[in-house]
């Protein structure tokens, strides 16, 4: 099987080579600047002489909901959306290298591969740790039942329970984060980091005498929360943030293995999936068009679509993490002339006829069944709530974007809308660079000795 330390493979790896393995909390660099609306969350880790398995740390946030004032909201009905929403932009730097950066809408992207890699059982576990708790109505409604008539003292007991029904606007996501952020308390929302940079989803080992640091920019309040009272005056206060990591010490007969390793003078290739998100112009009540997406990197293996309205961002009484289906009625990508999928997909929202792009989320999502249980997206909440439409092109590696290194999302809806739109698109991209342990540098470019 293959080794922690060993740096020339990346498949999984057994820990019956490690002596020691403690986590050591890492404080925010400008802490006194954490409780700022418009903050930026500095971590760096040194780590020159210590081996760091960074796959297995987490982000650590404490967050509490208070009054402008920073006064409690005592029983006022408002809540973090799921997952909290924190945080906006990311950027992890290795040494002088920019491994990964994301800026903006980081919490869209967030909810959308989550949505798609996780399996209900994940989300009542570990998600739950991470507050990822999603909504399952457009609402704040925390009553899951509705009293058909009027009560009145001479009311019977059978004619009260007949006329007791399902609230079937009932958001039962809401209702358990409420529970967690009620009357100010602090919630604590566990991150692992292989969830937040997919270079640590993908390599998995350690990193010896690096330089790290990760940076993070918060969302504004108003994209964070979600409530109906009247003149909401709320804003979500950072406690504390800090980075959980794992310090790992070697056996004695792997750590000279490894030492030997951090020797070598070649070039190790590191590839992984990384997600992008980039977002269209608004849309001004247009019922069709075509919008161009830059690429970073030759290829490209999915493009995830998510439609949303324009008053849903920066207001306290629209959640920000649901989307809108817009009643988009086909949807397609053109990469040099050519239509993926040359057959284009075609929906019809109202009448629940979206079978085919469903599978596609299914499909796309770490699991090995297409089947409801597959995915945390149900049929119904695909339709309503994740309309989230996904393009696989894993199976063209012909798409030739040296030249031009550039796509076009197209579309159609049924009708003109009422409201502002945009999309936002998400570039599953495989990157690639290069380790140099002699060197002690990661790059994307081989350097001549």
């Amino acid at each position: 099987m293959e080794k922690i330390y060993d740096l020339r493979e990346t498949h999984y790896f057994q820990n019956d080579t490690i002596e020691k393995f403690e986590y050591i909390e890492i404080e925010c660099e400008n802490k006194s600047d954490i409780h700022k609306e418009e903050a930026t969350y500095n971590f760096n880790i040194r780590g020159e002489d210590d081996n760091i398995f960074y796959s297995d740390g987490y982000l650590h946030q404490q967050l509490k909901i208070t009054d402008s004032k920073g006064e409690s909201i005592a029983n006022k009905k408002v809540s973090l959306v799921n997952g909290g929403g924190l945080i906006k932009s990311k950027k992890l730097k290795i040494g002088s290298t920019v491994i990964e950066s994301n800026t903006g809408y980081c919490e869209i992207l967030d909810q959308v591969i989550r949505q798609i890699n996780f399996t209900p059982e994940y989300t009542k576990s570990e998600g739950k740790n991470m507050l990822f708790i999603p909504d399952t109505y457009d609402t704040v409604d925390i009553n899951k039942f509705r009293y058909e008539g009027v009560l009145i003292e001479t009311t019977k007991i059978t004619d009260f329970f007949n006329n007791l029904k399902i609230n079937e606007k009932y958001n039962k996501g809401f209702d358990k984060r409420y529970y967690f952020t009620k009357n100010s308390q602090t919630v604590h929302i566990w991150i692992p980091l292989k969830y937040i940079f997919d270079f640590f989803n993908e390599y998995r080992k350690v990193l010896s005498g690096f330089h790290v640091r990760m940076e993070f920019e918060r969302n504004h309040s108003k994209n964070m929360l979600i409530t109906n009272e009247v003149n909401p005056d709320f804003r979500v206060e950072v406690e504390n943030i800090s980075l959980l990591l794992p310090y790992v010490q070697f056996r004695n007969d792997a750590r000279i293995r490894f030492e030997e390793l951090k020797t070598l003078k070649s070039y190790i290739d590191i590839y992984w999936d990384h997600f992008r998100i980039n977002v269209t112009n608004t849309q001004l009540k247009v019922s069709n068009g075509s919008w161009p997406i830059p690429t970073e990197w030759d290829e490209v293996s999915a493009v995830y679509i998510v439609p949303q309205y324009l008053e849903r961002a920066d207001d306290y009484k629209k959640n920000n993490l649901i989307f809108d289906n817009l009643n988009i009625i086909e949807y397609w990508i053109t990469v040099n002339g050519q239509d993926y999928p040359e057959k284009h997909y075609k929906v019809d929202f109202p009448k629940k006829a979206y079978n085919h792009s469903y599978t596609a989320v299914l499909k796309a999502g770490n699991n090995g069944f297409t089947s409801e249980t597959g995915s945390n997206i149900s049929y119904e909440a695909f339709g309503e709530l994740y309309p989230i439409l996904c393009i696989d092109l894993s199976a063209h590696k012909n798409l030739a974007f040296l030249n031009k290194r550039i796509l076009y999302f197209n579309w159609k809806l049924q009708s003109n809308t009422q409201k502002d739109y945009r999309f936002y698109v998400i570039l599953k991209e495989r990157n690639k660079c290069y380790l140099n342990m002699y060197k002690n540098e990661f790059t994307f470019a081989k350097k001549d000795d």
